[in-house]
C-alpha cells in the first residue's frame, strides 16, 4: 500500500517537505517494483535512487537545522547517519536478490524475505524519522521563511 503524503507530515519548510514528497515517491516505487519479480533492475535503481536523494536530503536538511538553531541537531544528524547505513544494508540485500535473480539462483522465499525487509525499514524510516523526529523541527523551522535554506 503506497504512503500518501498528508499536510500533516508538513514540518513547515518548503524545501524539505518537497524532500520529504519526493523520498515517499522513491518508497513507492520500491514497493511498485517489489510486486514485480521478474523486474529487479528497476527495484535496485529505485533503491540507489532512494539512497543517493536521502543522503543529499539529510545535507540539506542539516544545513537548515543549523540555521533554525534547532537544539537537537547532533542527535539528529546522528540518526540521519544511522539510517544511511540501513539503507546501504538495504542496498546490499537488494544488490544479491538481483544477482541471485539474474544467474537464476534465486532461493526459494528469497524475494518475499527481501521485500518484507525492505518495506518494513523503509517505511519505518519514512514515516517514524519524519513524523517522530523530523516534526520536532517544525518549531524551529517555522521561525524561518517556508523556502529558506
Amino acid at each position: 500500500m503506497p504512503i500518501v503524503w498528508r499536510d500533516q507530515i508538513s514540518v513547515g519548510n518548503d524545501l524539505i517537505d518537497q524532500d520529504h514528497r519526493y523520498l515517499i515517491c522513491l518508497v513507492n516505487s520500491i514497493d511498485l517494483a517489489l510486486r514485480h519479480e521478474d523486474d529487479s533492475e528497476s527495484l535496485l535503481v529505485f533503491v540507489q535512487q532512494l539512497i543517493a536523494y536521502t543522503a543529499f536530503h539529510f545535507q540539506r536538511e542539516e544545513r537548515i537545522q543549523k540555521l533554525a538553531h534547532y537544539p537537537q541537531y547532533e542527535a539528529h544528524c546522528r540518526v540521519h547517519k544511522e539510517i544511511l547505513g540501513h539503507l546501504a544494508q538495504v542496498e546490499r540485500d537488494v544488490r544479491d536478490y538481483h544477482a541471485h535473480v539474474q544467474d537464476g539462483s534465486l532461493v526459494p522465499g528469497e524475494r518475499d524475505m527481501v521485500a518484507g525487509e525492505v518495506m518494513q525499514l523503509l517505511r519505518d524510516w519514512v514515516l517514524d524519522h519524519v513524523l517522530k523526529d523530523d516534526k520536532r523541527m517544525e518549531p524551529y523551522l517555522r521561525k524561518l521563511p517556508a523556502n529558506f535554506g
